[in-house]
């Protein structure tokens, strides 16, 4: 579930020491967002995934060292959040027990092993036409995939999915996937079902909905890891010169045939 509410975020200092602010901050789509007291500027952003990102609670030891916020109340709880990618950690203080446990659940990211298990319903088909046509059947439903225990792991330790539907991204950190393609699970799903893939064929990563990921079965895993294969070196290989070569050449001889035509 997201979750969004007030908390105080400390600032590091060399001459007076830490100071902490009042934040408002946002956990959606993977992402956790840190806004200034106003709501109109975002300070922060931290990408929340299970192998990266780090969040418990500090130890009493550590508020010394680090000093209590006094505006937050004699009855903070506080924790750090640690992201690895970015080589940055944030500390955080919440006014109550219950308060500081919503937070540090809501930004916990779920291993990317749960995903194997993540049991989630396929995607919403559209509703039937008020009046359908009585010439023509209604389309057949898409076989939903029969989720399997395992999926195949490469000795590099990717962990690799098959696309079972097509998606199209709506949004800037979505990604879209097609029907068939083999990629690369980085992180999730989250509370709200998105997992963190790297399309090779599209070069890049970002987050589709996990009821859209179908595991490969397990007699053929070595089938997924040669997909992926031939689809990395795919997109890491130039363009080869006599192609290109022989395009520009074709486009020459049309170019003449059409002169010739007009004249």
């Amino acid at each position: 579930m997201p979750q969004e509410g007030w908390l105080w975020e400390r600032k590091g200092g060399t001459l007076w020491g830490s100071t902490w602010k009042r934040r408002w901050c946002e956990v959606n789509g993977g992402r956790l967002r840190v806004y200034d007291a106003n709501k109109a500027r975002e300070v922060a952003t931290i990408h929340i995934r299970a192998e990266t990102t780090l969040c418990d609670r500090l130890t009493e030891d550590e508020v010394r060292r680090v000093g209590r916020a006094p505006q937050a109340g004699a009855a903070a709880v506080y924790f750090r959040l640690v992201d690895r990618v970015g080589g940055r950690s944030l500390d955080f203080a919440a006014e109550s027990e219950a308060d500081a446990a919503r937070w540090i659940a809501a930004i916990t990211p779920t291993p990317v092993g749960d995903l194997l298990s993540f049991d989630v319903p396929g995607p919403v088909q559209p509703p039937p036409p008020l009046r359908p046509s009585l010439s023509q059947p209604p389309p057949p439903q898409p076989p939903q995939p029969a989720r399997q225990p395992s999926e195949p792991v490469l000795a590099t330790g990717r962990v690799l999915a098959t696309v079972a539907h097509a998606w199209k991204a709506n949004e800037p950190w979505q990604i879209d996937a097609d029907a068939e393609e083999v990629v690369e699970v980085l992180g999730g799903p989250d509370q709200d079902g998105w997992v963190e893939v790297r399309s090779p064929r599209r070069g890049g990563s970002g987050a589709i909905p996990a009821s859209y990921l179908a595991s490969t079965a397990p007699d053929a895993p070595g089938a997924a890891a040669e997909a992926w294969e031939r689809a990395t070196e795919t997109a890491a290989r130039p363009p080869r010169p006599e192609a290109a070569e022989s395009d520009q050449h074709e486009r020459v001889a049309q170019e003449y045939i059409d002169a010739r035509q007009r004249w």
